[in-house]
């Protein structure tokens, strides 16, 4: 009588070996897990202290200072604009043209972009530009998307 074996052998040819890519899928999985979590560290809205005679400076400001134009929502066409600088939250243009003014003097050779949603009628834009031009600031770029030639 024979004996089977308990472990019969394959048939010798080509076989796909998961365990490198297992591998490769955990290390990607803890980087993009530590990535996402530090970026959302960097995103909290905090209330920082403002002491009345502080000696703290700031040690470089931004370069470019980019200025948001939107409508509140997507349907609405003739509501009152929303400005904002970068991510940061809507502002009035008054306060705006404040934090310019800081960074104009933080930074003589400051940029700023206006970027404007397509709805916004340009008399928002401009206003936005008369407010960079109060404030000195001599380079201003204007982002705009190029139609399609018809």
């Amino acid at each position: 009588m024979q004996r089977r074996r308990r472990f019969q052998r394959l048939p010798p040819g080509v076989a796909f070996n998961y365990t490198p890519l297992i591998d490769v899928f955990m290390l990607l999985t803890i980087f993009f897990m530590l990535v996402a979590k530090f970026t959302s560290n960097e995103q909290l809205t905090l209330l920082l202290p403002q002491p009345e005679e502080s000696r703290a400076q700031v040690p470089r400001m931004p370069a470019r200072v980019v200025i948001n134009c939107r409508l509140p929502d997507a349907t609405s066409e003739s509501a009152s604009v929303l400005y904002s600088i970068g991510p940061n939250p809507p502002e009035a243009l008054a306060t705006i043209s404040e934090h310019l003014a800081t960074f104009h003097r933080q930074t003589p050779d400051v940029k700023v972009v206006i970027r404007a949603d397509r709805r916004v009628r340009y008399e928002h834009i401009r206003a936005v530009m008369r407010e960079v031009a109060r404030n000195d600031i001599d380079m201003l770029n204007v982002a705009a998307i190029a139609g399609e030639e018809h």
